[in-house]
């Protein structure tokens, strides 16, 4: 653990950064912790730390931080209050709040320690090398309550939306996914257990069409602008709010007007003297995801060459 104490001058000397260092402590910890803790050790601990502190123990039962009962059973490792928090030896000789360590009052790299004894895996790698909440100097107990978990279960949305007020205010606009409802939830689209942190726009398509597969095609004719893997990018976000809009199917802009970010379409000011110039896009271009007919998008049965069958002009009309 002495890695976090090194100066950060030796880090770089080594080629090192402090979260690559961060991230070989917690890989270290492994090597070095024996894999099944001494039970007898920690139920000692254990009923000593519950004559005063019985209420945490009640609130972690039936959760993965069970402590470990007092007969001995629970599994290869013991869990005990010691396994967490350190300084229990001079918390006995005062048992003052500062003479006991509060994993929650510690640094991210420091608690993240504490928790990779038992919790290595990518999402605790990740956290120490390039997860946005590290970078935003928050802990694990920023999101993990450990000895409320027990009390009330919470649903992961709950957690993430005491940090994330703007994203709460666009889920209560008219059209949202449906997370205040907890239809949807936020890891649902946000994988923070991932150690690899690929930038969200490159896997954002495919994270959509987990839900909507019926969009996903691959389509004879594809629309560009729903091509996340173009040179300009592109995707479900180019015409899509994630989160919520003012306007249907999570718009960014009304149909038309949002059609026209790209799209002039000077045919459709001259045609007919400018009778479709205001009408909307979606009434003829259907498909607009992509088509398997038409490369400009026209579902079965409206074909660009008569729009006989389109609803203005019935066959052997004029």
């Amino acid at each position: 653990m002495l890695i976090f104490n090194w100066p950060k001058t030796k880090l770089a000397n080594l080629g090192v950064n402090m979260q690559s260092a961060c991230a070989l402590a917690i890989s270290a910890i492994m090597l070095i912790l024996p894999s099944a803790p001494f039970a007898g050790d920690v139920l000692i601990d254990n009923e000593t730390c519950l004559e005063c502190h019985e209420d945490p123990a009640v609130a972690m039962r039936h959760t993965v931080h069970q402590l470990t009962p007092p007969d001995g059973s629970g599994g290869a490792i013991a869990i005990g209050c010691v396994s967490c928090h350190a300084g229990a030896d001079a918390h006995l000789d005062d048992p003052d709040v500062s003479t006991i360590e509060n994993p929650a009052n510690l640094s991210m790299e420091a608690e993240a320690t504490v928790c990779a004894a038992c919790h290595l895996n990518d999402h605790q790698v990740s956290m120490v090398e390039t997860n946005p909440h590290e970078l935003a100097g928050l802990n694990c107990s920023a999101c993990h309550a450990i000895h409320a978990a027990g009390e009330q279960p919470r649903r992961s949305s709950e957690t993430c939306l005491t940090c994330h007020d703007d994203q709460k205010g666009e889920f209560a606009l008219s059209s949202n996914h449906r997370v205040l409802e907890g239809v949807v939830e936020c890891i649902d689209c946000h994988d923070i257990a991932q150690k690899l942190q690929v930038p969200f726009g490159d896997i954002l398509t495919r994270r959509c069409f987990s839900c909507h597969g019926e969009l996903e095609g691959p389509y004879p004719f594809e629309h560009q602008a729903t091509n996340a893997y173009s040179v300009e990018g592109g995707g479900c976000l180019e015409c899509h709010r994630p989160h919520g809009s003012i306007f249907d199917r999570l718009l960014r802009e009304p149909g038309t007007q949002l059609c026209r970010q790209c799209h002039a379409a000077p045919i459709h000011q001259t045609a007919h003297n400018g009778l479709f110039a205001n009408e909307n896009c979606l009434n003829c271009h259907a498909d607009i995801h992509g088509s398997f007919d038409d490369e400009h998008y026209f579902p079965p049965g409206v074909p660009p060459a008569t729009c006989s069958q389109s609803g203005c002009h019935p066959l052997g009309g004029n």
